[in-house]
Formats: C-alpha cells, structure tokens, sequence
C-alpha cells in the first residue's frame, strides 16, 4: 500500500481547486489549499510538504515568484514541484 502523500496545491480558480482537491483527496492523499502564492508559501513554511502543485498565473504571488522562493529556501528547496496553467496562446 502507498503512503498518502502530503500535497499543497496553489491555485487561484476556484473550480480548478475544487477538482484537483477532490481527486486527491479520493486517492487518499493529505490536501492542503492555498489561493495565491504567499498563502502558499506561509503554508509551505509551516508544513511538512512531499508536493506543490501551483497555477502559473496568480494574483499577489504568482507560480514563478512561487517556485524562485522554494528553491531560495534551503528547508523547502526538496520539495517536488508541478507546476500547471490553463493559459494557451492562439
């Protein structure tokens, strides 16, 4: 048996992070939510993190700035990253 894994998901869409809650959280894992990045940060600062999975798009903090600050972190730069967006260019 695989053990849960403990997941912050970053994302500013409410129906995206309605979905991708649910679909983690029925395969078992442990959830955390955030909207923007700073939320996401602070929860990832007080947490014992296996995963983020971030929008790349965001108001306050978006994904990237995000991303640069984990890996600037030397207690949260071992995190697993997934980084996702909905933006398409036509």
């Amino acid at each position: 048996m695989k053990m849960p894994m403990r997941i912050l998901v970053v994302e500013d869409n409410a129906a995206n992070l309605e979905l991708v809650t649910y679909l983690l959280r029925a395969a078992g894992h442990d959830v955390r939510l955030a909207e923007n990045g700073v939320q996401g940060l602070e929860i990832a600062r007080h947490a014992d993190l296996d995963v983020v999975i971030t929008d790349l798009q965001m108001p306050i903090m978006d994904g990237f700035k995000l991303l640069s600050e984990l890996r600037g972190d030397p207690l949260l730069f071992g995190i697993l990253v997934i980084a996702v967006t909905a933006f398409c260019k036509r």
